[in-house]
């Protein structure tokens, strides 16, 4: 899952309040969120820093450190250091497979560099316990266009509040949920 938190750290305080519920997909984000833990120029845990490990903890998963760590942010102002905002947080038998790293050389005007990680999407074994559709089949035809009429129902005004923003996601997990 791909999350922005704002300099208020909305985001991150989401994700606390609703750690019962998140599942342990990935996080990759810009969470606007400075740690010791993640950049060696940093002197302090801020408690922000703290929410966020104790959430990704709470749902099985630990901060990727890259292969080619370094800062994410490149600060435009030669006169302010750059640091580490933008984070990938995997289950920890994944760290070592999927190991996130820093595209420098696909950065482009954002002062943000790009980080990768390789997903495995191959589908699940046999047994797996989850359902499963038939690719091709009418059951997912069927599927696609429940959900597709479902979003389509959503409002496309952008929100402008934080709660404006929560109902959009709320209305579209639902239209997945419901199908």
């Amino acid at each position: 899952m791909n999350v922005y938190s704002d300099d208020q750290h909305t985001a991150i305080e989401h994700l606390a309040a609703r750690v019962h519920s998140l599942p342990p997909f990935i996080y990759m984000a810009d969470f606007n969120c400075v740690s010791m833990t993640w950049d060696d120029y940093e002197h302090g845990e801020s408690s922000t820093a703290i929410s966020l490990q104790d959430t990704a903890s709470q749902i099985g998963l630990e901060w990727a450190q890259p292969s080619n760590h370094g800062p994410t942010r490149i600060s435009p102002n030669p006169n302010q250091r750059s640091n580490v905002l933008d984070l990938v947080f995997l289950a920890p038998s994944e760290i070592l497979i999927l190991m996130p790293r820093l595209e420098h050389n696909l950065q482009g005007p954002s002062d943000h560099v790009l980080i990768c990680t390789d997903l495995d999407i191959s589908p699940e074994l046999p047994g797996s316990g989850r359902q499963t559709i038939k690719p091709g089949s009418e059951a997912e035809k069927s599927f696609i266009s429940d959900i597709l009429q479902d979003l389509a129902a959503i409002p496309v005004a952008a929100p402008a509040t934080k709660e404006g923003i929560e109902a959009l996601a709320d209305a579209i997990a639902t239209a997945f949920l419901d199908v």
